[in-house]
């Protein structure tokens, strides 16, 4: 999937909880940039959200987390869009 979207230019994301995967456990694994990682995933979601008009979001293996990465990466949108027009959002 990763490499599809890379082909075909679509951004596709990884959103890393730390402790919710058992490679956390592991002694070489680097929780600075795990979470480095993971929040510049999170700025190309919401760079990506912020530009959406229709279209789809597919979220895989997660009912929790991924619902969460696109509720705060659409606050984060709204917030650009108000301070850019002084308008709120409808």
């Amino acid at each position: 999937m990763l490499a599809a979207a890379y082909r075909c230019g679509v951004p596709a994301t990884v959103h890393v909880g730390i402790g919710y995967d058992i490679i956390h456990e592991h002694p070489n694994c680097d929780g600075a940039a795990l979470g480095a990682a993971s929040y510049r995933d999170f700025l190309i979601f919401a760079h990506s959200v912020e530009s959406l008009e229709g279209g789809v979001m597919l979220s895989f293996g997660s009912a929790v987390m991924a619902p969460e990465v696109y509720l705060k990466a659409l606050s984060m949108a709204a917030v650009l869009l108000r301070r850019r027009t002084s308008r709120p959002i409808s």
